[in-house]
C-alpha cells in the first residue's frame, strides 16, 4: 500500500487554481489544505469543503 503525499497549496491565484486541478487527479497526493491572506472571507464553491487558513501550521504535513 503506498501512502499519499499530502500537501497544501500556498496562494489561490492563476497557478494555485491549477495546482488544485492536478493535486485532485492526482491519485498519490492529497490535499490538506489552502493557505490564503483573509481565510474568513467568503471562498470561492470549488473551495467548499477544503480546509482554508492563513498560515500552513495547523497542519501536521
Amino acid at each position: 500500500m503506498n501512502k499519499k503525499i499530502r500537501v497544501a497549496i500556498v496562494g489561490y491565484g492563476n497557478i494555485g487554481k491549477y495546482t488544485l486541478e492536478a493535486i485532485n487527479q492526482a491519485e498519490d497526493f492529497e490535499l490538506v489544505g489552502i493557505v490564503r491572506r483573509y481565510p474568513n472571507e467568503k471562498q470561492p464553491q470549488e473551495l467548499s469543503g477544503i480546509s482554508v487558513v492563513d498560515s500552513s501550521k495547523p497542519w501536521k504535513m
